[in-house]
């Protein structure tokens, strides 16, 4: 299989080979309601706002959650522990943990689609 790209937005492109943008989204907010909310977090966001909107709502949510339940996030969300530790230190770090959550969220609906496309 080829790589999937870097950057959460080239993503969700890709994965409309299999599915049309709204689905892939739908997809996606159902992912992400169901990863924060056994997080004991709630959405800040609604299915309607952009994609844009919800990264910037994450990265809220990344800076004032407490470490213990952002540890449950990122476990739920399957965050590798690498890209955790790579960018702990960072000026931007919840933005970049906020991207880090959607390209991931988003890798998981890629291959779900993937393989039940018969690949």
């Amino acid at each position: 299989m080829e790589n999937l790209p870097e950057r959460w937005q080239e993503l969700i492109v890709k994965t409309e080979q299999f599915r049309s943008k709204t689905e892939i989204l739908q997809l996606l907010f159902a992912q992400l309601e169901k990863d924060f909310s056994r997080s004991g977090l709630e959405l800040p966001f609604s299915e309607q706002d952009s994609v844009e909107q919800w990264a910037e709502c994450i990265a809220v949510i990344v800076s004032t959650t407490d470490g213990t339940t952002l540890q449950q996030l990122f476990y739920f969300v399957d965050l590798p522990e690498s890209i955790i530790v790579a960018i702990t230190h960072a000026d931007n770090r919840s933005q970049l943990l906020s991207e880090s959550i959607l390209r991931r969220e988003l890798v998981k609906i890629y291959f779900k689609l993937y393989y039940s496309a018969g690949n």
